[in-house]
C-alpha cells in the first residue's frame, strides 16, 4: 500500500504542475516560480515589441546557439550556428536537412521513435561507423537560468551513440568543462527551459505531419491536438490516479474485516502486562543504574587525571627557566672564549720579550755566580768553622745540662706523665669529631638559604614582568579612557579611538567627490536592536563585520583602503574589513531562504536596518538571515541536534551568552557575554574601561606586596648566610688548633735513664775542640772580607737585568694565571651549557612523556566515555562510588530474577503485547489516514478535472481564434469545430469566396491543403511554451501565390516574437525573403552520392 501512496502522490503533483502552467488565466493556484516566469516571459515579450534593436543577450533561456554533428546519419562533420529568432535551412532532398532535426530531438534525450528515423538509435550512425556524436549548445542567460554560477551563459549537451544501442551524455558549462553526466540533470535543463521534446509540436517532420496533419480522420486530428497541447497526457496521469485510489478502496475494506479481531487480542495482552509493571519499573531502575554506573567509572577515571594534569603544568612552566639558564650559560660561555683569547695574546706579548732579555741577564747571572760561589764557599767554610765551634760549646752545655736533669729526674713517675698525656688525647680527639659535624651541619644550612634565595630571586623576576604587563595594559586602557571621555556623545568612539578620524576623513573625501557613491560604515554603528536582550547573540553573530565597511566599487576600495592606512596602523587596519558590494536601493528578498521557527526570530528579523546597503552586505557577507537566536541553551541543542532535521534555512544558531550551536557540533563563547557595541553607549564603555583600569591596579598591587615579602625574605637569607659563615671561620680555626695539639702530643717519646760516666767524657773532648777552631775561624775571616767586596761589584751588575727580567716575569706569571683562571671559566660555562642542555633536553623528554601518558589515560576516558553514552546518551554526574551501585543493581536483579520465576518470562509478554499493540495502532492509524487520503484525492481529482475541462475548453477557443485568423491572410474562410465527448477535431476550410467549404483537407490541392496545415500548426504554436520550433518542409506542395503568404505570414509571427527560435526547413529557393539581421539561412551543398560528408554555406539576409 505505502507504494500506491508514494506513486499515486507523485502522479497528483505531476498532474497539478502540468494543470496549473496552462490555466493561470482561470484558476489563479499556480505555484509562485512558474506565476513569475510566465510574468517574466510577458513583460519580455512587451519590451521586445517596444524595442526591435534588442541584443541577443537580453532573449531568453533555451535558445539552440549551435548544433554539431559527428557521423550522423548522412553527415561526416557538421557545425551549425543558429540565430537567436529566425532560421532557414535550404536543401535539395537528400542534402540531410532533416537530419538536423532528428539530430535536435536525439541531442535533447528524445527517443528513435518520436524521430520517425527508425527504431532504434543505433540507425542514425552513419554507415561504416563505430559512433555518432551530437553536441547542442544552448543559451542560459536571463533570471531564469539554470544554475549560472555553474554553467555560465550557455550549455552544451553532447550525446554520443554507440553501434551497440548504448548511449552517453556530457553536459558542459560554458568553459567546456564537463559538469555532469546523468539524464536526470538534463531532464531537470530541458524543464527549466521549457523545452518538451517529445511534443510533435516543437520538432515537426514530415512523417509526424503525414500521419495527423494530412490524415482524414477527425479522431487523429483530435489526438494530434491532445498531444501536442500535453492535454493527452494530463487526462492519462487522472485516469492512472482513479485506477489506484480504487485499488486502495478495496484494501481498506479487506483491513476493516481484520480490525475486530485484533482488538481482542490486544486487551487480552494488555492485562498480562498490568500485572507486570512492578517488575519493568525495576529493570527500568536496573538500566538507569548501569547508566549511572557507566558514568561512575568515567568520573573517577577523570579525577584521577587531575594530578597528572597539574603536574604537566608545573613542568610546562618551568620550560622557560630552563631555556633561560640555558641562554645565559651560552652568553657566559662566549664572554669566556673571548677572555681565553685575549690572555693568550698577551702571554705571548711577554714571551717574546723575555727572549730578547734573558741572554744578557744570564751572562751577568753566571759572573755573579761564580764570584758568588767562591764568596760562599769561603763564608760556608768560616761559618761551617764557626757553627763547629758553636755546636761544640753548646753540645758541651747541654751534655752538661743533661748530665744535671737526668740526675734530678732519676726518680720521676714516668707512667704517670704516660697516663695522663693520653686523657689529654682522648679529649682532643672528641673535640676534633664535634668541630668536623658542626662543619657538615653549617655546609648543609647554608645550602639551604641559598636554595631559598635562588626561589625567591625567580619569584621576585616573575612577579616583576607581569607588573610590566599588566602596566602596559593599563596604560593602553587609559589612553582609550582619556579619548572616550574626551568626547562622550561620538559613539564612533566604542569602535576604536581613531575611528571618528577615519569616518571624518571619509567625508572630507566624499565632499571632494573623490568617492563614486558614499561609503558605508562602521557597520555596527548603522544598525540597531529591536529587542535590547537579544544584543550579546546578535552582536556575537555578527562580531567580524562590525568594524566592516562598504563600497560600491574597486576604486572606491582603493580609496578607501588608502585612508585607512594613513590612519590605522598595519595591525588596526587588518582589524578593519572593506567589502565591495553594489549598492541598491532595495533589500534583498530573503523571504523563501529565511530561517523560520516559532517563536524564535533570525538575526535579521532583530535588527533595524534602514539602510538597505547595509543590509544586504550582512546578509550577503554574513547570511543573517539564516541564524536564529535562541535565547535558551538547551532549547538550542534540542531544535539543532536532537530533533529529526534542523529547521528550514537555518544553519546555526547563537544563544543568549553567545554559544555558537551547528547541527553536527557547539561552540561555546570564550569571551565575556557583554555587548560593547549595539546595547551599550560611551558611558557605559567608559564606566567598564575604568573598572578594568582599578583591577589592573588592584593586581600590580598584589604583586609589589608579593615582590617585598620575598624580597625581606631574600634578605633575611643572606644574614643568616653571613652569620653562618663566621662560625664556620671559627671552627676551622680551632680545628686546625686542636690538630696542632694531637700530633704535638702523639710526638712524644719515652725517656730512660742515661749513662752518665759516658757523658762526662764527652764534655772533655768538646772542650779541646773549642780551643782549635778558636784558631781557624781567625785565618778565614780574613780571606772572607776580601771576597765581599768583589761579590758585591758583581751582584750590582747582575741585578739590574734582573730587575727588568723579573717584572717580565710577574707580568707573564700574572697572564698565565689569568689564562689559566679564563680556562677555568671557559672549561666551567661549557660545562654549564652542557649540563642545561642535557637538563632541558631531559625536561623536554618527561614532559612528552607525561604528554604521552595523560593523552593515553585521556584516551581511556574518552574511551569509557563513548561507551557509557552507548548505555546512557546524557551525562550523569553522580556521588556515587561504582561498587556501591553495582551492590545495588545485584540486590534488585535478584528480586527481578525471584519475580520472574514466580511471573513468567517478561521479555517474552511484553513483546507479544507491543507486536500486538504496534499492529492494531498502525492498521487503525493507516485506515484512517487512507480514508482522508481517498476524500482528499476525490475532491482533488473533481476540482482538477473541473479545471481541465475549463483549460480545454479554453485552448480550444484560442485555436479556433487564431485559426480563422491566419486563414484570413489568404482570403480563406475556415472552421475548427472540437468534440470532446467523441475525442474529434473537425476541420473545414473555403479556399475562396467563391470556392466549396470542404472537411476533407486531402480534397484542396497540394499548396492549399499544405497552406492550411501551416495556420493549422501556427495556431497551436500559440498554446506551447518551448523556447524554440522546428518545422520540416512546410511549403513542400504549395503555389507560389499560398507560398509567399505563408512565408509571410510565419516571418511576421516569428518576427514579432523575439524571445522565440524558429527555424524552417525546405527545399525551395528563398531569395525573396527581406533583409533583417533577424535572418539567418543556411544552404545545405547538394548531395554527391559518391562523397559521405555534406558541406553547408551559411548567410545572413
Amino acid at each position: 500500500m505505502t507504494k500506491i501512496f508514494f506513486f499515486l502522490r507523485q502522479y497528483i503533483f505531476r498532474v497539478d504542475s502540468c494543470l496549473l502552467s496552462y490555466i493561470c488565466e482561470v484558476k489563479p493556484t499556480m505555484s509562485t516560480k512558474r506565476k513569475s516566469s510566465q510574468k517574466g516571459r510577458a513583460a519580455k515579450r512587451a519590451h521586445v515589441m517596444n524595442n526591435s534593436s534588442t541584443d541577443d543577450d537580453d532573449l531568453d533561456m533555451g535558445i539552440l546557439e549551435k548544433v554539431t554533428l559527428k557521423n550522423f546519419m548522412c553527415h561526416s562533420q557538421l557545425t551549425m550556428s543558429f540565430s537567436s529568432n529566425v532560421n532557414f535551412i535550404v536543401g535539395k532532398n537528400g542534402s540531410g536537412k532533416s537530419a538536423i532535426i532528428t539530430a535536435i530531438v536525439v541531442g535533447l534525450g528524445g527517443k528513435a521513435s518520436s524521430t520517425s528515423r527508425g527504431s532504434s538509435l543505433k540507425t542514425l550512425i552513419k554507415e561504416g561507423s563505430n559512433s555518432a556524436t551530437v553536441e547542442i549548445t544552448m543559451r542560459n542567460k536571463g533570471k531564469e537560468a539554470y544554475k549560472k554560477h555553474l554553467f555560465g551563459d550557455s550549455i552544451t549537451i553532447e550525446r554520443k551513440i554507440h553501434v551497440d544501442g548504448q548511449t552517453c551524455y556530457k553536459i558542459k558549462n560554458a568553459d567546456g568543462k564537463i559538469i555532469t553526466n546523468k539524464k536526470e540533470d538534463l531532464v531537470q535543463i530541458l524543464d527549466q527551459f521549457n523545452i518538451q521534446v517529445d511534443n510533435p509540436l516543437t520538432c515537426l517532420n514530415q512523417e509526424m505531419s503525414k500521419h495527423f496533419l494530412h490524415s482524414k480522420s477527425e479522431s487523429d486530428k483530435y489526438k494530434f491536438f491532445m498531444k501536442s497541447t500535453q492535454l493527452e497526457q494530463m487526462s492519462m496521469d487522472y485516469d492512472f490516479v482513479q485506477k489506484h485510489r480504487l485499488t486502495m478502496q478495496e484494501t481498506l475494506k479487506r483491513k476493516e474485516k481484520v480490525l475486530p479481531e485484533l482488538e481482542k487480542e490486544v486487551l487480552a495482552k494488555e492485562q498480562k502486562f498490568r500485572d507486570l509493571s512492578t517488575l519493568q519499573e525495576l529493570k527500568n531502575k536496573i538500566d538507569n543504574l548501569k547508566g549511572e554506573l557507566a558514568w561512575a567509572h568515567v568520573i573517577h577515571l577523570e579525577h584521577s587525571l587531575k594530578p597528572s594534569k597539574r603536574q604537566l603544568e608545573q613542568e610546562q612552566k618551568r620550560t622557560a627557566k630552563y631555556t633561560q639558564m640555558v641562554d645565559k650559560s651560552k652568553h657566559r660561555e662566549k664572554e669566556a672564549r673571548a677572555l681565553f683569547t685575549q690572555s693568550q695574546n698577551s702571554v705571548k706579548e711577554y714571551m717574546e720579550n723575555a727572549k730578547e732579555l734573558d741572554p744578557l741577564r744570564n751572562v751577568k747571572k753566571q759572573e755573579f755566580d761564580k764570584i758568588r760561589q767562591s764568596h760562599r764557599q769561603l763564608e760556608h767554610k768560616v761559618k761551617s768553622l764557626v757553627k763547629q765551634r758553636h755546636d761544640a760549646a753548646s753540645d758541651m752545655k747541654k751534655m752538661e745540662k743533661r748530665i744535671s736533669d737526668l740526675m734530678e729526674t732519676v726518680n720521676t713517675n714516668i707512667e704517670a706523665e704516660k697516663k695522663k698525656r693520653e686523657k689529654a688525647l682522648g679529649k682532643l680527639h672528641n673535640e676534633l669529631k664535634d668541630l668536623t659535624a658542626r662543619l657538615e651541619n653549617i655546609s648543609k644550612q647554608k645550602k639551604q638559604f641559598e636554595n631559598a634565595m635562588e626561589n625567591c630571586k625567580e619569584i621576585i623576576q616573575e612577579n616583576k614582568k607581569d607588573a610590566q604587563r599588566i602596566s602596559t595594559e593599563k596604560h593602553k586602557t587609559a589612553s582609550l579612557l582619556k579619548s572616550l571621555t574626551s568626547d562622550r556623545k561620538n559613539r564612533l568612539q566604542l569602535f576604536g579611538v581613531k575611528m571618528p578620524r577615519f569616518v571624518q576623513r571619509i567625508e572630507e573625501e566624499w565632499k571632494k567627490k573623490r568617492f563614486r557613491l558614499k561609503p558605508r560604515g562602521p557597520i555596527g554603528a548603522c544598525i540597531t536592536l529591536k529587542d535590547a536582550n537579544m544584543a550579546v547573540p546578535v552582536e556575537s553573530a555578527i562580531r567580524s563585520h562590525i568594524s566592516a565597511f562598504v563600497v560600491d566599487n574597486h576604486e572606491d576600495m582603493k580609496l578607501l583602503s588608502q585612508l585607512r592606512s594613513s590612519v590605522f596602523t598595519p595591525k588596526e587596519a587588518s582589524q578593519i574589513t572593506i567589502y565591495t558590494s553594489k549598492f541598491s536601493k532595495k533589500v534583498h528578498d530573503v523571504s523563501r531562504g529565511k530561517a523560520v521557527h516559532n517563536p524564535y526570530k533570525c538575526v535579521l528579523d532583530l535588527l533595524n536596518i534602514e539602510d538597505p546597503v547595509v543590509a544586504n552586505c550582512l546578509i550577503d557577507m554574513g547570511s543573517i538571515e539564516t541564524i536564529l537566536v535562541i535565547p535558551n541553551l538547551k532549547d538550542a541543542m534540542r531544535i539543532m541536534q536532537n530533533s529529526a532535521r534542523p529547521p528550514a534555512g537555518c544553519t546555526q544558531v547563537y544563544t543568549g551568552d553567545g554559544d555558537e550551536v551547528f547541527e553536527d557540533r557547539f561552540y561555546s563563547n570564550p569571551r565575556e557575554p557583554v555587548s560593547r557595541f549595539l546595547k551599550a553607549d560611551v558611558d557605559d564603555e567608559i564606566r567598564r574601561l575604568q573598572e578594568e583600569i582599578q583591577g589592573f591596579d588592584m593586581k600590580i598591587k598584589n604583586i609589589e606586596v608579593i615582590v617585598q615579602s620575598k624580597t625581606k625574605e631574600s634578605q633575611i637569607s643572606l644574614k643568616e648566610l653571613h652569620r653562618l659563615e663566621r662560625t664556620k671561620c671559627q671552627l676551622v680555626n680551632r680545628l686546625k688548633e686542636v690538630q696542632v695539639d694531637i700530633r704535638g702530643l702523639e710526638s712524644v717519646e719515652e725517656v730512660s735513664p742515661p749513662d752518665v760516666k759516658d757523658l762526662l767524657d764527652e764534655v772533655n773532648n768538646y772542650k779541646q775542640q773549642i780551643v782549635s777552631f778558636d784558631a781557624m775561624i781567625y785565618e778565614e775571616s780574613e780571606n772572607l772580607k776580601s771576597s765581599k767586596e768583589l761579590l758585591t761589584s758583581a751582584q750590582s751588575n747582575w741585578k739590574q737585568y734582573d730587575g727588568e727580567m723579573r717584572k717580565l716575569k710577574d707580568a707573564l706569571d700574572e697572564s698565565r694565571e689569568n689564562i689559566s683562571k679564563v680556562e677555568n671559566d671557559l672549561e666551567k660555562a661549557k660545562s654549564d651549557r652542557s649540563y642545561y642542555e642535557e637538563s632541558l633536553k631531559n625536561h623536554n623528554h618527561m614532559i612528552q612523556d607525561m604528554l604521552n601518558k595523560l593523552n593515553k589515560e585521556n584516551s581511556m576516558v574518552d574511551t569509557e566515555r563513548e561507551r557509557a553514552a552507548l548505555i546512557h546518551r546524557e551525562r550523569i554526574n553522580t556521588r556515587r562510588t561504582p561498587s556501591n551501585i553495582e551492590n545495588e543493581i545485584r540486590q534488585i536483579e535478584r528480586r527481578v530474577a525471584q519475580d520472574e520465576q514466580q511471573h513468567g518470562q517478561r521479555e517474552q509478554i511484553i513483546k507479544e503485547y507491543y507486536e500486538v499493540k504496534e499492529q492494531y495502532k498502525s492498521i487503525k492509524n493507516g485506515m484512517q489516514w487512507v480514508q482522508t487520503f481517498i476524500r482528499e484525492v476525490d475532491s482533488y481529482l473533481k476540482q482538477r478535472q473541473q479545471s481541465f475541462i475549463q483549460m480545454r475548453v479554453l485552448i480550444s477557443v484560442r485555436c479556433r481564434m487564431a485559426f480563422d485568423t491566419l486563414l484570413s491572410q489568404r482570403g480563406f474562410t475556415g472552421k475548427m469545430h472540437f468534440s470532446h465527448t467523441d475525442r474529434l477535431l473537425q476541420i473545414s476550410v473555403q479556399p475562396g469566396e467563391d470556392g466549396i467549404t470542404t472537411n476533407d483537407m486531402r480534397a484542396l490541392s497540394g499548396g492549399e491543403r499544405s497552406f492550411s496545415t501551416v495556420c493549422f500548426i501556427l495556431s497551436l504554436w500559440e498554446e506551447i511554451e518551448s523556447p524554440f520550433r522546428c518545422l520540416d518542409e512546410f511549403d513542400v506542395f504549395m503555389d507560389m501565390a499560398n507560398r509567399r503568404v505563408a512565408m509571410e505570414m510565419m516571418l511576421e509571427i516569428a518576427m514579432n516574437d523575439k524571445l522565440k527560435q524558429f527555424i524552417f526547413l525546405t527545399p525551395h529557393d528563398i531569395s525573396s525573403l527581406p533583409q533583417s539581421c533577424q535572418i539567418r539561412v543556411w544552404k545545405m551543398a547538394d548531395p554527391e552520392r559518391s562523397q559521405n560528408t555534406a558541406s553547408s554555406n551559411v548567410s545572413t539576409s
